[in-house]
């Protein structure tokens, strides 16, 4: 049944990452709507939802939520509740911690929404690709209960499911593979093309939340919802980060895999502190507050609008602009049927 999905995958996607042909052989077989299910056409009507939080504490988190999921549910048809999705993963978007970090009183606020929709410590779990020592025993404390997930953790992975593709493995990632496998080099190339997925987040019974953060990329664009869930979910994918159309085209075909698409149920940008510039490296120089967070069905609409967000605050400073109606990010998104961002609202509360 994998092989037969990897054959079908490529047939329809065309995984091919050769960089001067990618934009001919992504889209050579049509917008690939058989990809997706009716989650399609709901989420092409999906609304970007602005919550305000009155102060940075859990209760005002959480009164928020109670306010703004059930539009969520509305909106997508489904309530959610234990009956109807057992266990829910949290994706988190460490990837600039601690100087841009998801709000812990935003996390708490959703945790604590959940639990009062039926769900106990034992269904929801947190997930983050990459959490240092320090950072993890902080996590471990401060959420008591909660099982925490990483790349390190042995159910994150799982070998059956991985993003293929001929383009070579970044430096670090090409030495973890010659500490791994010293004396098999088919081995090394066999594995150099594969891009291990976050089971973790889709597994039997499972669904997925993600919370994620704003920062710029001169490269994808924009690091926001898709990439936390994609390229900075997956093994190996730094590859993919240094090319304007090899990166977002990976993305959201990571993204369109109907297994993680169909049961991801929202995402939340937290606005709290986001980088408008600066690379994507943390710097303080860039940094932008605001005392508000985005809900949305839909991850690349989230991140359209937070590109506007990012872009508005650049213009203040007479630096480059960036374009989001050209970002490539947003165009192969529309292309392959995960929505047409440019048409998406924000609806404000």
């Amino acid at each position: 049944m994998l092989r037969s999905f990897h054959r079908r995958w490529k047939r329809q996607a065309m995984v091919c990452l050769i960089a001067n042909s990618m934009a001919a052989m992504l889209w050579s077989q049509g917008q690939n709507t058989s990809l997706l299910t009716n989650k399609e056409r709901i989420s092409k009507e999906a609304a970007v939802y602005e919550a305000k939080l009155t102060n940075s504490s859990t209760r005002s988190s959480l009164t928020q939520f109670a306010r703004m999921i059930p539009m969520i549910e509305k909106e997508q048809g489904w309530e959610l509740k234990p009956g109807n999705f057992p266990k829910l993963a949290i994706n988190l978007d460490l990837d600039l911690a601690p100087g841009i970090a998801i709000s812990k009183d935003l996390l708490r606020g959703l945790l604590g929404f959940l639990e009062l929709r039926g769900y106990t410590k034992n269904d929801l779990f947190l997930v983050s690709y990459s959490l240092k020592k320090v950072k993890l025993s902080q996590y471990e404390e401060d959420f008591l209960g909660y099982e925490i997930i990483t790349a390190k953790s042995d159910h994150y992975f799982n070998q059956q499911w991985y993003h293929e593709s001929s383009l070579p493995p970044a430096s670090a990632d090409h030495i973890r593979l010659i500490l791994k496998y010293p004396n098999q080099e088919e081995v090394r190339r066999l594995e150099g093309r594969k891009s291990y997925l976050p089971h973790c987040l889709f597994g039997e019974d499972i669904w997925w939340i993600n919370l994620a953060k704003a920062s710029d990329d001169e490269v994808l664009g924009i690091r926001g919802a898709v990439v936390s869930s994609t390229l900075n979910a997956a093994g190996n994918s730094e590859r993919f980060t240094n090319d304007s159309v090899i990166g977002p085209a990976n993305a959201v075909e990571i993204l369109a895999i109907p297994e993680l698409w169909e049961k991801h149920l929202f995402s939340v940008m937290d606005l709290s502190r986001s980088q408008f510039a600066g690379g994507t490296q943390f710097n303080p120089k860039f940094l932008k507050k605001s005392d508000r967070f985005w809900i949305s069905s839909n991850p690349v609409f989230l991140d359209y609008h937070a590109m506007g967000y990012l872009s508005e605050e650049r213009s203040k400073y007479e630096l480059i602009h960036r374009d989001r109606d050209k970002a490539n990010l947003f165009l192969f998104a529309k292309e392959i049927g995960l929505g047409d961002a440019s048409q998406s609202r924000i609806v404000k509360n």
